[in-house]
């Protein structure tokens, strides 16, 4: 026996004693032994994530960091104190939501609900008269920006929050229903009306396509077995980051930790402590889009001014450290959290968050999951109290009632990044802002982020 054969042969055994050390030959639990996807035993699976990043996504790796202003404050009272605040590894959009992903969104709810549903379909739609102003002439932008070609990659705008959430679920259904298409278990097929694929739609049961041929396998009971979350088919959820999350993004601060924590803190998403750009072709020019002075908006003659509008597309400007483009101008950007001026003082160290309460899945009186008025699953407030922060605040009881309007209240969201209308102040990471829920601009756009997927066997 030659040496290469014995090389093969070894490389050979080798695989084979990976795989099966993996679980990928021999499907059995390593603390029960009953072999997994047996229909007449636990038919059960495990399946191992590859760990590759969602579509359009990038990685970012947790850590410490030291959260809030690095800035004075305008009004000398500053709601965004300093804390130290760690993350988990998450991923986010490298770009803001571009308008051509939300025409797809529109135009997805136009064919299921336009017709039955005209409600819904008409939630999903951006208010476009946001870009009317009456001592500006915005008028193009009303009817062009949204929906030409020529805007397909600029960040859609007149989003308000609670639209920007119902996209982000829109998003996990339709990548988890493109994954059992692609895997080979249904098919696209017309869906109007409450007959229409959702994650936790199609999980519940309420949904429930024709499986193709060769994939249509029943239980030991005899039910149809359908994909489960177990299967690996499905994408984590996609949503809107908290506000720790797109602070530590924005500073974009990789590598530069001791002992575990982020000791060095950027006043700007660049490496620079200015905002024009160093030593190159583009020397002087900004790093970002956004207010340079009281008087020059843009900056006359440079690149800057060749957008064809106020907002620039995806990619314009140079990404920060982490791969994530406009954390500092173009749009500001929603966060998930509740505002409060002492959030800061008040909140975790370890994923602080604001979220104003939990939710559960409502029942019916015969005890069944109940749907919502798009045949999705109803979700109802959870009274049960997890923690005894849930609203992060001794003084909210009193605040609500006194003043539901004030900035104390359970509707008013954070966002930050600043935008084409703001000074340097507000492009800073740890600069904050908020606006009710329901309301949008002409300047506040989102990105999607989703928690950090473990890595494949559990290993390091």
């Amino acid at each position: 026996m030659n040496l290469r054969t014995l090389l093969n042969l070894s490389g050979i055994s080798a695989l084979a004693l990976l795989l099966n050390s993996c679980g990928l030959m021999d499907q059995r639990s390593s603390t029960t032994t009953w072999k997994y996807g047996n229909a007449d035993g636990l038919a059960f699976k495990s399946i191992d994530h590859n760990g590759t990043p969602p579509p359009g996504m990038v990685f970012v790796p947790g850590g410490s960091f030291v959260m809030g202003a690095t800035q004075e404050a305008i009004a000398l009272d500053p709601d965004n104190t300093a804390k130290y605040a760690a993350v988990s590894s998450f991923y986010m959009d490298e770009i803001e939501v571009p308008n051509v992903s939300y025409c797809e969104y529109i135009h997805w709810m136009g064919k299921v609900f336009a017709q039955s549903n005209p409600a819904t379909y008409r939630s999903c739609l951006p208010d476009t008269n946001v870009w009317r102003n009456g001592l500006s002439f915005n008028e193009p932008h009303v009817n062009d920006y949204l929906r030409h070609p020529a805007f397909k990659y600029y960040p859609v705008v007149g989003v308000s929050w609670v639209q920007a959430n119902q996209y982000c679920e829109w998003r996990t259904d339709r990548v988890n229903e493109q994954r059992l298409i692609d895997a080979g278990y249904i098919r696209h097929t017309a869906q109007t009306g409450e007959q229409h694929f959702s994650t936790k739609g199609y999980l519940a049961g309420f949904y429930r396509p024709e499986l193709r041929k060769g994939k249509s396998k029943t239980s030991i009971n005899g039910d149809l077995v359908y994909p489960v979350i177990e299967d690996g088919f499905f994408t984590a959820s996609y949503r809107l980051p908290s506000e720790a999350e797109w602070e530590y993004a924005a500073q974009g601060l990789i590598g530069r930790s001791e002992a575990g924590m982020v000791t060095e803190r950027r006043i700007y998403p660049w490496n620079e402590r200015g905002i024009r750009n160093g030593p190159g072709k583009r020397q002087g020019n900004f790093y970002g889009n956004f207010k340079h002075n009281a008087s020059s908006p843009a900056e006359v003659g440079s690149y800057d001014v060749t957008r064809g509008g106020p907002t620039a597309p995806g990619k314009y400007f140079r990404p920060n450290d982490f791969g994530l483009y406009h954390m500092a101008g173009n749009v500001n950007e929603w966060v998930m959290d509740l505002y409060r001026p002492t959030s800061n003082l008040e909140s975790e160290e370890v994923s602080p968050f604001l979220g104003g309460g939990y939710t559960r899945p409502a029942y019916d009186a015969e005890g069944n999951l109940a749907k919502d008025s798009a045949g999705r699953v109803a979700y109802v407030a959870d009274e049960r109290r997890y923690s005894e922060n849930l609203l992060a605040s001794y003084l909210d009881s009193v605040t609500v009632t006194t003043n539901p309007n004030g900035q104390v209240n359970n509707r008013n969201r954070v966002y930050k990044g600043g935008s084409y209308r703001d000074m340097a102040f507000w492009v800073t990471p740890g600069a904050r802002r908020f606006m009710s829920e329901s309301r949008a601009k002409d300047d506040v756009g989102f990105r999607c982020a989703m928690i950090g997927l473990g890595r494949p066997n559990g290993q390091r």
